[in-house]
This record gives C-alpha cells, structure tokens and sequence, in this order.
C-alpha cells in the first residue's frame, strides 16, 4: 500500500506540473524499487498469504497499480501477480466456500465464517461480471468490493471457469515458503476437501484451520459443514495437512453439523451420498478421524469397497488401502513442519512442505497445473 501510494502520488505529480527530481519515479528510485518488489512477490508468493484481514487492502493496491501505472512492466507484473493469486483461489474453493489456513492476524480463536474472507468478496464481484445471470450475496467487504467492481482487470476466463465449475477433478498443494505451511486441495465439480495447514509457533502468525468437506450446499459457517481437526481445541496442537487424493485424515475427531444423518451406518464407518454416484465415508475416534471420498454404484457399494479394502481397524491409525488404487500411509503424530502424508503406494513423499513449489499435483486431463 505505501509503495504503491508513493508510485502513484509521484505520477500524479510530475502530470501535474512537479518538475523536482525528487518525484521523478524513472529517476529517484521509486519506479526500480517498486519493480523489483513486484518481481519478488510474483517469484516467492504472498508474505502474508490468504490475510485475514489484509489481503484486501493487498488486492486494492495491486488493482490501483494495474489500472494507474504509467510503466508497462508495472502493469504486467501487477495482472501476472492477480491471475496467480486468483488462480490460487479458483483451487482452493468451492462455490465461494473458501476456508485456508492463512498468515496474519494471530488470535486464539479464528473466525468460522466460509464464504466471506476478502478473497471472496473479490471474486464475488469477478463471478458477477462474467456471469450476470449469478446472485451474488456480499455479507461483507463492501469497500473491498468497489475495488473489484470499478478497475478494469478481469480474472482470465479459465480462472473463472475453475472457480465457478471445477471441469475436471484435481489434486494440488499450493507451497507457501519457508516457516509456513501448505494449502491442499482434493476436488472435482461435487466437491472439495479443504486441508487447514499447521502453525509453526506465535511467531510464524499462521492461523491453521480445520479439514474442512465443501459440497453443493447453503453452508456459511463451519458448523455447517463435515469437518475435523484436533486433538483438543488447541489450534497451536493441529497438523492438519493429512489430505491427499480423495482422502483425509488427522489426530480427531469428525464432527457432523447438527441433524446430519448417515444413509448408512456400522459398527465403525458412516456414509453419506454427495451426488450421483459419489460417497463420503466417515471413520471417527477421540484421537482418529478419516475422511474418504468413493465413486460406486451405490452406497451400499461404496462403504463395501471401503470396509474389504481395509478390514483390519487397528492399521487405520496409520494407513489406509483407497478404492480409488492408493495406499496411503500417515503419521498422526507428525511434528507441525511435515505433511502428515508420509507414503503413497509405498513410495515416501516430499513431507518438507515449507520447500514446495507453488503449484504441485495435478489436473484431471491438464499437463501443467500451473
């Protein structure tokens, strides 16, 4: 926000008659340091990632850069720095449910609200514009909002697509930096397992949050949703980056919202129908909650193929055989810096999720998710 003010203030200037070199931007420094701070964050990310509440004021300045700014190269890294950040939430929402774990504003207890962070209010607007048939609800953000509205940049037409449509399923971790944690995402058009990150101490200023289901729902708030973390309420305690394809799993609990009912149930395993031919399988303990997602003919059949693929309990604390074809192996007690996913197919995984790259894993039918 200030180098962007200062940019621009100066601009304003010199059109305005200023002649002192001290407001010249091509030659006082401002227009080179700038630049190179733009280059920076398109190259390692958002120090502040997914800011609650300051990513808005985030978007603002690069908005008002991209529309203002008499340098080309400004112009260019500014929309290359807001495709990135909106592809990320194209990603890492569901129908505008959108719950990452995020960095800034370090509190004891975190918001529960899914649908109204700033990074929705933002794409709200977007949504509005290359859909007009689209009711949008904007509870919140109304100052962000006119950013969005009045600027000429546009999300490019795939970013939207993908966030209003989910075309093919995909599996992606979204790397952060050093001292952070990760966002990890399963989906398809029917549905999202949001994973909800790990703190990494006070310091690190990283909210986790829980494993949070989204599906084609009216859902607002957490308790509205499938969704598991823990042990305890202590967010300082979580790991809860144990999801891969399909499949999640942390030291919790599964907690239902109130009402919900299974259409199947056993001794051990819940299940609940998506949409057609899609099932969640839920397996909940004090200290072991899993979370599968299973495509079959019919429920019956779906918690079947789950139960014969893993027909000893005691091994669900650290594996699980899915009927998609993974074995996935996990540790519970897994320290706040490594994923909890230590094996698929009995393979060791990168579990150093402070050294990923922005874009990992795949799209459906897509060479390069990036």
């Amino acid at each position: 926000m200030a180098e962007s003010s200062c940019y621009l203030k100066n601009q304003w200037l010199q059109k305005n008659g200023e002649q002192s070199p001290e407001f010249n931007n091509e030659n006082n420094g401002v227009e080179k340091g700038l630049i190179s701070f733009l280059e920076e964050i398109y190259n390692y990310g958002i120090y502040e990632f997914n800011s609650a509440p300051y990513l808005g004021y985030t978007y603002c300045s690069l908005l008002n850069l991209n529309e203002f700014a008499e340098s080309n190269e400004i112009k260019n890294l500014t929309e290359k720095i807001l495709d990135r950040i909106n592809w990320q939430y194209a990603l890492s929402s569901y129908k505008f449910k959108h719950f990452p774990p995020y960095r800034r504003k370090f509190s004891k207890k975190f918001k529960t609200d899914i649908d109204s962070d700033y990074h929705t209010v933002m794409l709200k607007i977007w949504a509005s514009l290359y859909d007009d048939s689209l009711e949008i609800n904007m509870s919140r953000g109304h100052h962000h909002a006119l950013w969005a509205s009045l600027m000429s940049y546009r999300p490019p037409d795939e970013v939207m697509k993908w966030t209003l449509e989910k075309p093919n399923a995909y599996f992606v971790k979204i790397g952060y930096g050093y001292n952070s944690c990760p966002g990890i995402y399963s989906g398809d058009k029917d549905y999202l397992i949001s994973a909800g990150g790990a703190n990494q101490g006070k310091n690190s200023l990283i909210m986790p949050k829980p494993i949070t289901l989204f599906v084609d729902d009216d859902a607002s708030e957490l308790k509205e949703t499938i969704h598991m973390y823990g042990p305890g309420e202590d967010f300082m305690d979580w790991n809860n980056t144990g999801v891969y394809e399909d499949f999640a799993c942390t030291k919790g609990e599964v907690h239902l919202p109130e009402g919900k009912q299974a259409v199947l149930t056993t001794s051990k395993w819940k299940a609940f129908a998506i949409s057609k031919g899609i099932f969640l399988a839920v397996y909940s303990e004090r200290e072991l909650g899993i979370m599968v997602i299973v495509r079959a003919l019919s429920v019956e059949k779906a918690l079947n193929k789950v139960i014969e693929h893993n027909s000893d309990a005691k091994l669900l604390n650290s594996q699980f055989n899915h009927p998609n074809g993974n074995f996935i192996e996990y540790d519970l007690d897994s320290p706040k810096d490594k994923w909890v996913i230590t094996k698929v197919d009995r393979k060791a995984v990168d579990r150093e999720f402070d050294k990923w790259p922005f874009f990992d894993g795949y799209i459906e039918g897509v060479k390069n998710a990036e």
